[in-house]
């Protein structure tokens, strides 16, 4: 597979459905390689140290009293190892 459609209404959802296709595309990425291929100075705006962190670490890179991140469980980005036990990315698009 080598394309994928995403369409979107709001800017941020689009850019998260561009980043699932890309994990569908490349199902052994790693959190370097979303890092990447999406580096931080893609979203300078968004409040945030980090486009990518692992679920666990979201309180070391985000602001207190700021939820900068697709933190629920619909959101996540599942990576390698699949499906047994994901690690769980957040992101902030």
């Amino acid at each position: 597979m080598n394309k994928i459609r995403v369409r979107g209404k709001a800017q941020n959802r689009t850019a998260l459905g561009i980043v699932n296709a890309y994990v569908i595309m490349h199902p052994e990425a790693t959190l370097a390689d979303l890092r990447s291929a999406f580096p931080n100075n893609l979203n300078p705006d968004k409040g945030v140290k980090e486009n990518f962190t692992d679920i666990e670490k979201i309180s070391e890179v985000q602001p207190e009293n700021f939820d900068g991140y697709f933190s629920k469980e619909d959101e996540l980005i599942a990576l390698a190892p699949r499906p047994a036990r994901p690690r769980k990315i957040v992101t902030t698009c």
